[in-house]
């Protein structure tokens, strides 16, 4: 049997190495806090991928809205839990709450965007259909062309949920139109655009190219595009004389800088 100074002893000891596990765990704890924490400057976590349409129907059509089809897409599959399905869809019993929510935060009224919907639903790609997954009716999110010869679905990019929200929220449709169609037409690398390319993919008349100036300045100003500038000379006939000219030319390349400084709202 332990004497008093024998119990002591052995209390202490204990004492410190129980001291000396909750430092290690504390400094575990601090590490896992450290390397897992949001940081300045750093690329956002939750970071996945969403389908868009990019068919010429569906970007070139002023009348269709766009950003409320971007935003039913964000709150698809509850809000991106199931990131990778390729069937995206709505709830029916929750569609009411997400048209509600949606109304609040576009600052549109309710009849606007059901009118908007119904576009949507008459759409070539019939982006919203009724129907059923797992015996409960959902509003499924249509977002391709069906390709009889593949039997694949194309006619559409995957964009990131962070680069949808903020243009759905801080910018108008035209930027996230013509976004779309950089994601497909620059997905092998830079490459030259013309003003009157993009005015005509988001149906715009070549004599409103200051809508295209701005979207295109935002998007580059947002970090979702770089643009690199060329001279041309070329020789053109002025007052009957032939004159050299110099002209501007634009490559562009995707850029993902939007991602930093971006803090993900936690699912």
């Amino acid at each position: 049997m332990l004497d008093r100074e024998e119990l002591q002893k052995a209390k202490e000891y204990y004492q410190k190495e129980i001291e000396e596990a909750n430092n290690e765990l504390k400094e575990t704890l601090k590490h896992i806090a450290y390397t897992t924490s949001y940081k300045k400057g750093e690329i956002t976590k939750e970071v996945f991928k969403l389908p868009m349409p990019t068919s010429k129907e569906f970007l070139s059509k002023r009348g269709l809205n766009i950003k409320i089809y971007g935003y039913l897409m964000l709150n698809s599959n509850w809000g991106g839990k199931y990131a990778n399905e390729n069937d995206r869809y709505l709830y029916k019993d929750k569609w009411e709450e997400v048209i509600k929510n949606a109304c609040e935060d576009l600052n549109i009224s309710q009849s606007t965007i059901k009118r908007h919907i119904n576009k949507l639903k008459a759409n070539d790609i019939k982006a919203i259909v009724l129907t059923k997954v797992d015996n409960k009716l959902v509003y499924k999110i249509n977002y391709g062309s069906f390709n009889t010869e593949s039997g694949l679905l194309d006619k559409y990019v995957l964009i990131d949920n962070i680069a949808l929200r903020k243009l759905i929220n801080a910018y108008s449709d035209y930027p996230l139109r013509i976004y779309l169609y950089m994601l497909y037409a620059l997905r092998n690398g830079e490459k030259r655009i013309n003003q009157k390319t993009l005015c005509q993919v988001v149906g715009l008349a070549s004599n409103t190219r200051y809508v295209i100036s701005d979207s295109v300045d935002a998007l580059i100003n947002g970090g979702f595009i770089k643009v690199r500038c060329e001279y041309e000379n070329n020789l053109i006939i002025k007052n009957g004389v032939e004159v050299e000219h110099t002209t501007p030319v634009y490559y562009y390349s995707l850029c993902s800088d939007y991602l930093i400084d971006s803090k993900c709202k936690k699912r």
